[in-house]
């Protein structure tokens, strides 16, 4: 389930930009490494 929460916030931090925080939820429930390559992703898309 938090691979879909991942995916959800990457949908909507591209036209809203505060998904940072669903992301930043998502990592402190479970910190797999997936989610660091979307955290890397984060800077570039900005």
């Amino acid at each position: 389930m938090t691979g879909r929460v991942v995916t959800i916030g990457l949908l909507f931090r591209y036209p809203s930009g505060r998904s940072m925080v669903l992301i930043r939820q998502a990592t402190l429930h479970k910190p797999p490494l997936p989610i660091t390559r979307y955290e890397n992703h984060l800077p570039a898309a900005k």
